[in-house]
Formats: structure tokens, C-alpha cells, sequence
């Protein structure tokens, strides 16, 4: 029947076919004809054929987060926001955003006192306490070594250790604290002893420790360097002058070091005398 027409009859309806087909193409792809048509068909077709134009699920591959890549900026490459957005003050490198931190987290509790420390505390307690009456009584007379009456204060603050009474709920306890009062009224009496004793200093010993054969200051029997050597005093140790004896001697006694206590002569030239003399 087709061969029966004439050449332009032939002519227009291969134009036409073909603006038809085009035209279909143009319905299937760009205007979504191809979901029409799959969704009248019957369910078994269209498994046959594969899953609809839109239906396949393509799952992006994201690369794990690089060191020097923000949390914000990592997730938005993974939900796939576009890259390249100015980064705010929080996004730089190496910032630790508050999303990533962890709140939760606590400091380790301290361990619980037993009840045997809770009680020692509180046995040791008033004689802490008047350790540190004894020590500002200390620093006063240290401040003025010239008053006796500091004197005799810091000595009654010390005697006030000794004194207080230690009440414990267990032996080992009451041991404890009695050993600590003992050991805390020695060391007051010590340092207050040191104190009087530098209180009542006159003079420093200076410029013996760059004699390489003998770094010290040499206390003799007598005023003379033939006489026995009676023992050594370092730089810094004070001495108080008791007599001028002459030719450069001096009569001293050693107040503080190792060798305080001592009394002896020595020479006048290593003697520094300090700015402020004290007396009793």
C-alpha cells in the first residue's frame, strides 16, 4: 500500500514519522514519559526490564577525614555541599570544634579519708595551730632581736605547744600526735635559739672562700697565728666581737653554722661588720 503512493505523498509521511519520533524522544527523556510508561506497565515487565530512571541508588564514596581538614569542612564534603565556601573563624585547622568535645568528662574524684585519717587530722589540728602562733612569734622577735619581751613571747608560744592536750580516739593516734608535738617543739626551740643568737651578731665572715688552700676563717687559741687552731668558720657565718685584742686580732664568738658556740681569735680583715649591730 506504501509503494502505491506517490513519491510525495512517500515524502511527507517520512517527515512526519519522523517529527512523531522525535517528538516521542523528546516526551520520554525530557519531560519524564519513560516513568509513565514503566509505571503502567505490570510489575513483572518492569522487573524484567530493571529498576525505573530515577529509582537506582547511586551511594557516594567519601575519603575519610584528611589531618588538616575541618569537622565542618569534612562533613560538608560528605553530605556533598559545594566546597570552596569561605571557612568561618571556628573552622580553622586544628580547631577542636564543641560538637566534638567531650562534656561528660570529669576530673577523678579524690579518694575517700578513712575514718582513722579523718580522726588524726583532726587530733593534730590545735597543734598545728600553735606551731604556727609560735612561728609569727618567731618573725617578730627575728624582726627586733633587741626587745627581750619578743623574746620571751615566742619562747611561751613554743612552751604552748608543748602544753596542749592531745585528745585521740585511738592509741595509734594519740602516739602519733605526742611524737609530732615532741618533734615540733624541738625544731621551734632551734630556730628561735638561732635567732637569738644572730639577733646579738655583729659581724659577718666575708672573703675567705677564694682562698683555694684555705676557703675559711682559721680561730685561734690566742691573738697570735702561732696558737692552736681552734676551729673554722665558712663565709656567711655572723660572729659577735667580745674584744679588740690587738694587732688585728679580735676576740669572737661564733653565733650560727656548724661551729656556733664556739668562742676563739681571729683575724680582723676577714670580719665584715653589719650595717645594724643588735645587742641583748
Amino acid at each position: 500500500m506504501f509503494a502505491s503512493l506517490p513519491t510525495g505523498a512517500k515524502i511527507a509521511l517520512g517527515i512526519l514519522g519522523g517529527i512523531a519520533a522525535l517528538a516521542l524522544a523528546v516526551w520520554l527523556f525530557l519531560f519524564n514519559g519513560l516513568n509513565v510508561v514503566l509505571s503502567a506497565l505490570p510489575p513483572g515487565v518492569v522487573k524484567l526490564i530493571g529498576e525505573k530512571p530515577g529509582e537506582q541508588k547511586v551511594m557516594p564514596v567519601v575519603a575519610e577525614r584528611a589531618p588538616w581538614e575541618t569537622h565542618k569542612a569534612y562533613t560538608a564534603r560528605k553530605n556533598g555541599e559545594r566546597p570552596g565556601a569561605e571557612p568561618s573563624a571556628d573552622d580553622s585547622p586544628g580547631k577542636v570544634d564543641d560538637d566534638e568535645v567531650d562534656d561528660t568528662a570529669e576530673e577523678p574524684a579524690a579518694p575517700a579519708k578513712t575514718d582513722e585519717q579523718a580522726a588524726a587530722e583532726l587530733t593534730m589540728a590545735p597543734i598545728r595551730s600553735l606551731g604556727a602562733r609560735a612561728d609569727e612569734a618567731i618573725a617578730a622577735y627575728q624582726d627586733d632581736a633587741s626587745d627581750q619581751a619578743l623574746f620571751l613571747a615566742a619562747n611561751q608560744a613554743i612552751e604552748a605547744i608543748k602544753a596542749v592536750e592531745i585528745q585521740a580516739e585511738t592509741e595509734a593516734v594519740r602516739v602519733a600526735a605526742v611524737e609530732y608535738r615532741a618533734e615540733l617543739v624541738t625544731q621551734k626551740r632551734k630556730t628561735l635559739e638561732e635567732s637569738r643568737r644572730a639577733g646579738r651578731a655583729t659581724h659577718r665572715v666575708a672573703g675567705t672562700a677564694g682562698n683555694k688552700s684555705a676557703p675559711y676563717l682559721t680561730l685561734r687559741e690566742a691573738a697570735s697565728s702561732s696558737s692552736d687552731d681552734v676551729g673554722h668558720v665558712s663565709d656567711g657565718q655572723l660572729l659577735r666581737v667580745h674584744l679588740d685584742a690587738g694587732g688585728g686580732w679580735q676576740r669572737v664568738e661564733v653565733l650560727t653554722g656548724p661551729t656556733a658556740g664556739k668562742y676563739g681569735y681571729a683575724r680582723g680583715k676577714q670580719l665584715l661588720a653589719l650595717k645594724k649591730k643588735r645587742t641583748k
